[in-house]
């Protein structure tokens, strides 16, 4: 199954990326996803993606178009009044896939909490046109906007069982 998976993420690159977008530099493209799966659920954006891999400003948004075009991982955006503000606040990838996410990606630990997370989120975005993230001083991990008001924030909590009391940081997320 791993190595199924594996494939599928390489034809993915190859066949629906590099062929359609005649993508020369595979090797940055194949880091750049590699980096969307490993950060998965956590924010960023282009300028990151531009620093960390040492490439223009139009490459990084070229290539993350291109990825995000492929259906491999979806980007969530920040909640703000403002699209100018949307815009600006970068975005969190979340994977098509959890099992192809956990064979590709670089981790040293379950990350079970942003793997439940990305389960959420696959399952707003079937269910729901405007999903997106709130952070000012906590982050609210989805907020669903319905036509002009916001009617529903879901944030999703991992924990061992054994573990009875949610944390505070968990309830104090805020929509300004």
């Amino acid at each position: 199954m791993e190595l199924l998976l594996k494939n599928y993420f390489e034809d993915i690159l190859h066949r629906d990326i590099v062929a359609r977008h005649e993508i020369r530099d595979v090797a940055n493209l194949h880091n750049i996803a590699v980096y969307l799966l490993t950060n998965n659920a956590r924010r960023t954006s282009v300028n990151k993606i531009k620093a960390n891999f040492s490439i223009s400003q139009d490459k990084a948004e070229n290539y993350l178009s291109a990825i995000l075009e492929s259906y491999l991982v979806f980007q969530v955006r920040k909640f703000e009044w403002s699209l100018k503000q949307v815009q600006r606040a970068g975005f969190k990838p979340y994977a098509i896939d959890t099992g192809l996410r956990n064979r590709v990606a670089f981790s040293y630990s379950t990350d079970s909490g942003w793997l439940a997370e990305n389960i959420v989120h696959n399952q707003l975005r079937r269910d729901y046109e405007e999903v997106f993230f709130a952070a000012n001083d906590q982050e609210t991990d989805f907020v669903i906007k319905e036509g002009m008001d916001i009617a529903k924030r879901i944030q999703v909590w991992f924990e061992d069982l054994s573990r009875t009391q949610i944390p505070e940081r968990e309830l104090a997320g805020r929509i300004c």
